[in-house]
């Protein structure tokens, strides 16, 4: 046998060679076996880990050696003869390969766990460039995110690894743009309308005297904010009108209309004009590069704790209030977002004496009660500093309950997508709230 061969004649970089030529060209006979494309691909997995476990027993980990040494070679020969022979796995073998496969990535040091997350994304955008730009396609989104996310579980890591989530995101969000340039341009057409109508009614409803044209239309990136949005507004009409709709996984939606609010936020982020010593340095890392440059762009989470000025806010029934507040080398930060929220010619970037204009509307938030998470509704007041304290809290709903369940084995169901919609630009109209707050009148 191949493995058994190569620790018997001793540990040297020739021999390391030759194992990993055999190894990519048994890759490339998994690649050719598409009958059984699936598990086959797994038992690549499989076998790429218990690679790295031989790697760090030829590189001279004794202990790891006596330990699983022996093991290791079986199994990998083992894994050949099935994957040549593309027979099924039994429930034993299986159950061993999956054992030794995590105690490879347990005991090997942060390159070699780096190097099978590098595998995993590999696979993931192949398993993209695959998917064609209709509704299969779409339908096969779900699959791929939990495909992922079950091999991260399987193999020791965490769910929620920020490198492979992120990536995970991002190439849905790749495919959700490209998605768009398909549809047909009458069906785009009607689309946009629907989401200037929204906006129109959001104006009117609260009387703010602008045109609907100052909403999106105000952003330069407008042209992607609007993309997003329509994109939302087609997967979940795509998928709603499915007789299978209560089994669907409708994250595609939930992660174009929260990707709209982020480039909202990150647009704003930009406008902002502070330096690293303005900011608390525990935060800093979020906002400025290892160099000392502002970041181009941030994820949705710092964008929203950029309006802060405490890491928690307290939810009490006579209102909500600040937890205690940021601290710089100099002692207590009175308002780390005063501080920050001025643009290059000194004028605020967001504007949170307007949210009095919504006197009334309530606003979903979760809340703390003992140890168990809990949410409510509150109203918007005249007082602005407990608006702002209420605006945050709502757009912490938004990320906590929907955009970061998008990670999530389950993902997103019809009627929390629907509720998300509703919340964001139907009824609480929190997407075209943050809008209102950065224009210029």
């Amino acid at each position: 046998m191949l493995a058994g061969n190569v620790i018997a004649c001793g540990h040297d970089r020739a021999d390391l060679k030759h194992f990993m030529s055999e190894f990519d060209a048994n890759q490339r006979r998994i690649d050719s076996l598409k009958k059984e494309a699936n598990k086959i691909h797994e038992l690549g997995l499989i076998q790429q880990s218990l690679f790295f476990l031989y790697d760090a027993i030829l590189v001279g980990d004794g202990d790891m050696y006596e330990l699983a040494g022996d093991e290791v070679s079986e199994l990998i020969s083992t894994l050949e003869n099935l994957i040549f022979q593309n027979r099924k796995v039994s429930v034993d073998i299986e159950k061993k390969l999956r054992r030794v496969s995590s105690y490879a990535l347990d005991h090997n040091n942060a390159r070699v766990t780096n190097e099978y997350k590098n595998q995993i994304l590999l696979t993931l955008l192949i398993m993209f460039n695959e998917i064609s730009y209709d509704e299969a396609g779409l339908l096969k989104i779900s699959k791929i995110k939990n495909s992922v996310i079950t091999k991260l579980n399987e193999f020791g890591l965490a769910k929620n690894d920020e490198k492979i989530i992120n990536k995970l995101i991002e190439s849905i969000e790749n495919f959700l743009i490209k998605l768009v340039d398909f549809v047909e341009r009458d069906d785009r057409r009607k689309l946009i309308g629907v989401i200037k109508n929204l906006q129109m009614e959001f104006i009117e409803k609260y009387e703010l005297g602008i045109s609907a044209d100052e909403l999106i239309n105000y952003f330069p990136n407008r042209d992607k904010i609007e993309n997003f949005l329509v994109t939302s507004e087609l997967v979940f009409n795509t998928l709603s009108i499915r007789e299978d709709k209560n089994e669907l996984d409708f994250s595609p939606a939930i992660i174009s209309l929260t990707k709209a609010m982020e480039l909202i936020m990150n647009w704003a982020f930009a406008q902002m004009e502070f330096e690293r010593s303005d900011i608390d340095e525990a935060s800093a890392r979020h906002y400025f590069n290892d160099n000392g440059d502002k970041k181009e762009s941030i994820t949705l989470g710092p964008c929203i704790n950029l309006l802060k000025d405490s890491s928690k806010i307290i939810v009490k029934d006579s209102g909500l209030e600040w937890g205690s507040k940021f601290k710089s080398g100099r002692g207590t930060i009175e308002s780390r977002f005063e501080k920050i929220n001025k643009n290059s010619s000194g004028k605020n970037v967001y504007h949170f004496d307007r949210l009095n204009k919504f006197k009334g509307l309530k606003i979903k938030i979760n809340y703390k009660k003992g140890k168990d998470i809990d949410e409510t509704e509150v109203c918007f007041t005249e007082d602005s500093e407990q608006n702002r304290l209420i605006f945050i809290k709502g757009l912490e709903y938004i990320k906590d309950n929907y955009r970061n369940k998008v990670a999530h084995k389950d993902g997103i169901l019809i009627d929390a997508a629907a509720e998300c919609r509703e919340l964001m630009i139907q009824t609480q109209n929190l997407l075209w709230i943050l809008m209102y707050l950065l224009i210029e009148e």
